[in-house]
């Protein structure tokens, strides 16, 4: 299983995109002998594991990935690499927002409470 520089792993998920784990099944459209558009990943028993936006055979767009069903994570690529914003979910709400650069998970947002409708911007490395 691989991670994406999260507390949460996703298995598939490596540096180059996603590869398909073993068992796992998927609905993936080709043009010209590449991947592209949305693309739906099933595990072993059939549930939703990810829905996954292909462009030109590499992960571009939001990216969903689900546990059991139950949506847990969103998180943007631009070509196969993890960059801009993901959120992170829990009993079906959001849980957190993150910023990934270059494949790393660099800042954490976090409501600011003395502001409303404002969020700080967390470094991970420093907190």
């Amino acid at each position: 299983m691989k991670s994406i520089s999260s507390n949460i792993s996703l298995e598939g998920v490596t540096e180059n995109g996603f590869v398909l784990p073993n068992g796992y099944s998927w609905d993936v459209k080709l043009q010209n002998g590449m991947k592209e558009g949305k693309v739906t990943v099933r595990n072993k028993m059939r549930l939703v594991y990810a829905v996954l936006q292909y462009n030109h055979d590499k992960l571009n767009g939001l990216c969903c990935f689900y546990n059991r069903g139950e949506l847990i994570k969103e998180i943007t690529f631009v070509n196969n690499i993890a960059e801009g914003w993901s959120c992170e979910f829990e009993k079906g709400g959001v849980e957190s927002w993150f910023i990934y650069k270059n494949g790393k998970k660099v800042n954490k947002l976090i409501k600011c409470e003395e502001l409303d409708g404002f969020w700080n911007e967390i470094e991970i490395d420093s907190n």
